[in-house]
């Protein structure tokens, strides 16, 4: 019982995903039990104006006076974690952990909206992410762009990585900061299973 207590939530993930898709549920938690709560994550300065509500700390923090501790990230223990986590949704390890209910909830972003890139209407891609099992290895991505840029659309690769892929803009810029003010200005995002597809969710894009 955590009515009125101390509690510390560690995001145990660096992973930009993670931290997205679980942030919802650790006010969920707070709201559960009308308690504070402490939380870490490794990307602290996207939620804390819009979660004022937690205090948030650098991982790695000492913190005092605690009523319990959770720990939130894939585990394959059933003392940590009752089911296998690659065979559910990624939020409701999240849910599991912190004894909640799932529902698909999403998670609010802080960004600061600065000019518009390219004065013609674009899609964001994002052909990347940190697992291979996540990839489209086929010809499917030129395929794709090829089929945009016959509508019209420019097409700006918005992943950190560089690909060999021809008619695309590729960002130089690939701090966090001017990722999410190109994405906000496209027309939609395009992309796998990987924290830019829950970043753009996020920030209230179409996301395929």
């Amino acid at each position: 019982d955590c009515t009125g207590k101390r509690v510390y939530i560690s995001v145990d993930s660096s992973s930009l995903g993670d931290s997205i898709a679980w942030i919802p549920y650790i006010d969920e938690f707070r709201k559960k039990w009308n308690c504070e709560v402490v939380v870490s994550t490794f990307w602290n300065k996207l939620f804390k104006k819009v979660y004022p509500e937690l205090e948030f700390v650098e991982p790695g923090t000492v913190v005092h006076n605690i009523h319990g501790m959770y720990k939130i990230g894939w585990f394959w223990n059933k003392d940590k974690e009752p089911e296998v986590p690659n065979t559910i949704p990624l939020q409701k390890a999240a849910t599991n952990i912190l004894g909640l209910d799932y529902t698909e909830i999403k998670p609010r972003i802080d960004y600061h909206i600065s000019q518009k890139p390219y004065d013609e209407k674009y899609v964001t891609i994002a052909t990347n992410s940190t697992a291979g099992c996540k990839f489209w290895t086929k010809e499917g991505w030129q395929e794709l762009i090829n089929y945009l840029v016959s509508q019209g659309y420019r097409v700006v690769n918005v992943s950190k990585e560089h690909n060999e892929f021809q008619n695309v803009t590729k960002i130089s810029d690939v701090s966090i900061e001017n990722t999410m003010n190109v994405i906000h200005h496209s027309e939609f995002f395009i992309g796998l299973s990987s924290g830019l597809s829950w970043l753009s969710w996020g920030m209230g894009k179409q996301v395929v």
